[in-house]
């Protein structure tokens, strides 16, 4: 009989360096992953502050002009109450000057007639 046919044995593959190799990776894409959460998260926790800043700015300007309408309004109601005394004191003064142009129309009237006859 013949010999059996000998089948060569395997050669040794790296796999345990392939094994690492691939948890390298594995470990890095975690880690880059873990990073972006903190970072999102910093980010995220820094527009939460600037929007809270933004808020509190528009509070405020929103309250000067709040008290600016309230301010105008005010004053346009001094200035009608102004305008309306105003406006009375210079109807008197009118009605004195109607009287007045009144007899100084007459007494020139008077002149003229004189000046003719």
């Amino acid at each position: 009989m013949s010999q059996p046919t000998r089948i060569p044995r395997r050669r040794k593959t790296n796999d345990s360096s392939q094994f690492l190799f691939s948890a390298l990776i594995l470990v890095g894409v975690i880690a880059s992953l873990v990073g972006m959460y903190f970072y999102m998260e910093e980010q995220k926790s820094l527009n939460e502050k600037q929007l809270t800043t933004l808020v509190e700015k528009v509070e405020v300007i929103e309250d000067a002009l709040s008290i600016t309408n309230e301010d105008s309004v005010q004053n346009m109601e001094t200035m009608t109450d102004q305008i309306s005394f105003l406006d009375t004191e210079v109807r008197k003064l009118w009605g004195h000057r109607k009287g007045y142009l009144d007899n100084f129309k007459n007494k020139q009237q008077a002149l003229i007639v004189m000046q003719r006859s």
